[in-house]
């Protein structure tokens, strides 16, 4: 089994022993009488000893989930971690979206004792024979919408090394939860005509929230806006014939090719959107809806310098036309002195693309 198969399956095994201590009865009645879950977006509510947090292991914690994302104005971190004791955690803070407990067994101080009473004997003496066990999950324990993981080992050097080996594991299960809120909210109304439209006349499908506006439709360009007083966020798609894979090797050629033709000031047509040099693009190869694709993340301007911010991209290929697409989602939002939750809302609707091998009408048509 590949490592990340044998973590599930053992921490399958392991979630049955965790503590009865402040859990509900998870039937679809006592489900529905837990409060709603609550929290800002990227929130993580850390629940462990304050003593470890100011100390290796609390560096580690930070270490792996306030990562700073790559293509900001400024440092922003992946998450937002609160730190609360263990004697500290009420009903408010137990409500919380995203919450992590973090327990070690050679922990006997005060809130050491509190931690290891989320689990029961038989949980801890499994957690002290089986060094690859140290975390799983589980949703809804205090509120409805709530995902809880649990990290815990012998003792803070074991967890370190378990963090510093899975980190990309870890933060991946928040973002995926993250990511699929995110666009739960963002999809609740959508523009279902304006994604007909584009459907008709490109064959692809998109999902767009409600407030973007068709800018430019241009044969293989495709401009969206949502503007308001202090935002003015754009996607846009754009395609061409499959030629070859070396424009893989050069996105910052495709995409200034495509941006100085068609990302043009209206009143001066001299202007346009180009990107800011002093940060190189930070690309990073995926898998796109089942196909290769990479990634892009940098900072974009007018080509007279005077707007600029962050963009997030994905550049694949549609094997059934035979197209190359290049969509991306940027803000302008000067007023705004965090950009990360913009980058993620593009993200989450730039993953709802679906070219023509897995396009399908919209709903009700």
């Amino acid at each position: 089994m590949t490592r990340t198969v044998q973590f599930i399956f053992a921490c399958f095994l392991f979630s049955a022993l965790l503590s009865s201590c402040g859990s509900k009865d998870k039937s679809d009645n006592g489900n529905s009488l837990l409060q709603v879950a609550r929290g800002d977006a990227a929130e993580i509510i850390l629940v462990m000893d304050s003593a470890q947090w100011n100390g290796p292991l609390g560096t580690e914690m930070r270490r792996t989930f306030e990562l700073v994302i790559p293509g900001l104005n400024r440092e922003e971190p992946l998450f937002d971690l609160k730190q609360v004791a263990p004697k500290s955690l009420n009903g408010v803070l137990k409500s919380a979206k995203n919450m992590i407990f973090v327990t070690t067994l050679n922990n006997n101080t005060r809130a050491g004792k509190i931690m290891k009473g989320y689990y029961t004997a038989e949980s801890l003496s499994k957690i002290n024979e089986d060094p690859n066990l140290f975390y799983f999950t589980r949703k809804d324990n205090y509120a409805r919408g709530q995902e809880i993981l649990y990290l815990f080992g012998k003792d803070d050097e074991s967890l370190i090394r378990k963090l510093r080996e899975n980190g990309d594991i870890l933060r991946q299960y928040f973002e995926d939860v993250e990511n699929k809120r995110l666009q739960a909210d963002l999809f609740k109304i959508q523009e279902k005509d304006l994604a007909d439209v584009l459907y008709d006349r490109h064959n692809f499908k998109l999902k767009i929230p409600y407030g973007y506006e068709l800018a430019q439709d241009k044969g293989n360009f495709v401009w969206l806006r949502a503007l308001d007083l202090e935002v003015d966020k754009t996607i846009f798609v754009y395609y061409e014939p499959y030629t070859n894979q070396d424009v893989f090797k050069d996105i910052t050629a495709l995409r200034s090719r495509i941006t100085e033709k068609y990302l043009r000031d209206i009143e001066k047509d001299n202007i346009y959107i180009t990107y800011q040099d002093v940060l190189p693009f930070i690309t990073k190869n995926i898998n796109f809806k089942g196909s290769y694709a990479v990634e892009t993340r940098g900072l974009w301007k007018t080509s007279d310098s005077t707007n600029g911010g962050p963009f997030i991209s994905y550049t694949f290929v549609d094997e059934v036309l035979n197209r190359l697409y290049y969509i991306e989602g940027y803000v302008y939002a000067p007023s705004k002195d965090r950009k990360r939750d913009y980058i993620n809302e593009f993200q989450a609707i730039l993953q709802s693309f679906q070219p023509a091998q897995s396009a399908a009408p919209a709903a009700g048509r």
